[in-house]
């Protein structure tokens, strides 16, 4: 675990990044990218998109959304947040804390019910990740950009697309993308 933290008065935002690399694997990378899109549903104190929206606004509008990048023949998965710098707060406030707090929950205690990660969570974010992924094609620039790399780099790690196939996202059901997390 690296922490990097970086001071500077040029910006009224502060940032915050927790991204867990790990090796690109074409039977996992659906998985790892359907996972942190189902964490970032809510948490256990806040366990619904409209409680963690309240939160998120208590913290004056800051904002927590999940991430995957691919870097090399790694995966990258996480959560980037960003909220007002503390300086510009009435005095004593801090956001900053709370903040990575509930980055922190999102990724090791999140919603859950029967102790299960939520079905409804699970199907939904299926489905917007498949979405997601067959809709690249509209964007011939990036689609264009990914195919090469396909064809350049078949059967290398760095070939595998960051968010995995639709084939592999749909065939995944809750319990294994559960038993991936735990």
């Amino acid at each position: 675990i690296f922490l990097t933290y970086i001071p500077s008065e040029k910006f009224k935002t502060s940032f915050l990044s927790a991204q867990m690399a790990v090796p690109l694997r074409r039977e996992t990378a659906g998985r790892n990218a359907l996972l942190v899109n189902v964490l970032s549903r809510g948490t256990e104190r806040f366990p619904d998109l409209t409680a963690l929206g309240r939160e998120l606004d208590m913290l004056y509008g800051a904002r927590l959304e999940p991430t995957v990048r691919k870097r090399g023949e790694n995966q990258l998965l996480g959560f980037v947040a960003s909220c007002i710098d503390d300086r510009y707060l009435p005095e004593g406030e801090r956001l900053l804390e709370p903040l990575a707090e509930l980055m922190g929950e999102a990724l090791c205690r999140p919603a859950l019910r029967g102790g299960h990660l939520r079905e409804e969570y699970v199907a939904s974010e299926r489905e917007n990740l498949a979405d997601l992924i067959r809709s690249i094609i509209n964007d011939k620039h990036a689609y264009a950009g990914q195919r090469l790399i396909e064809e350049m780099c078949a059967g290398e790690p760095y070939g595998i697309p960051r968010l995995g196939s639709v084939r592999e996202v749909e065939a995944i059901p809750a319990e294994a993308l559960e038993a991936h997390y735990r």
